[in-house]
C-alpha cells in the first residue's frame, strides 16, 4: 500500500524520505508542470535528459532517470505525448489519441517498469497538482477534476509496496 506525504519531490529527496522521485511529463518538449519546473533549477541535467529524449518517437510510455546527488535518482515519466490535460488529438502514428486512457496505461507501464527494475529504492511520484483541488461534489466535477481523481485512484489501485505519494 503507498503511503502520502505532504512535501514537494525535492523536499523529500533532501529530507532522505525517498530515493527516487518520479516527474510525469510530455513529449512535446514544453516544461509546463510547476513540479518540473522546481526539479530542472536545482538539477539542469535533468532539464538536458528532458529535452534530449522528448525529440524522440519512442518515449511515450517510457522512463528516463537521472542520477543526482548523494545516490537519489529523478525518473522522468513520458505519460502524455502533449501538454496540459488528456485531447482528443491523435498521435503522430494515427491510431491512438493522447487520451486518459492512453496517459494511464503509459503510467501504467512507467510504474510497473520502475516498481520491476528499483523496487529496492524508496520510490515517491509528486502529485500535488492533482491532491491540493477542493473538490466539493461529483456532479460539479470538470473534466479536469474527474481526470485527477482518476489518475490518483489509479496510482494507488497499482499497488507498489514502497509507493510514496507526495501531495
Amino acid at each position: 500500500m503507498s503511503k502520502k506525504l505532504n512535501k514537494t519531490g525535492i523536499q523529500a529527496l533532501t529530507d532522505n524520505d525517498i530515493d527516487l522521485l518520479i516527474i510525469q511529463v510530455n513529449c512535446s518538449k514544453t516544461i509546463d508542470s510547476l513540479i518540473l519546473e522546481e526539479i530542472v533549477n536545482p538539477y539542469p541535467e535533468v532539464k538536458e535528459n528532458y529535452l534530449h529524449f522528448s525529440d524522440q518517437d519512442v518515449v511515450f510510455g517510457n522512463t528516463v532517470l537521472t542520477d543526482i546527488d548523494n545516490n537519489k535518482t529523478i525518473c522522468l515519466a513520458f505519460t502524455s505525448y502533449y501538454d496540459g490535460k488528456p485531447k482528443n488529438k491523435y498521435l503522430p502514428n494515427f491510431r491512438e489519441v493522447d487520451s486518459f486512457k492512453t496517459r494511464l496505461n503509459a503510467l501504467k507501464t512507467c510504474l510497473k517498469r520502475i516498481n520491476k527494475t528499483h523496487n529496492h529504492l524508496r520510490i515517491g511520484i509528486d502529485v500535488r497538482d492533482i491532491e491540493n483541488k477542493k473538490l466539493e461534489s461529483a456532479s460539479n466535477l470538470t473534466n479536469e477534476e474527474y481526470y485527477d481523481i482518476m489518475l490518483l485512484h489509479h496510482i494507488e489501485k497499482i499497488g507498489i509496496p514502497n509507493l510514496t505519494i507526495l501531495t
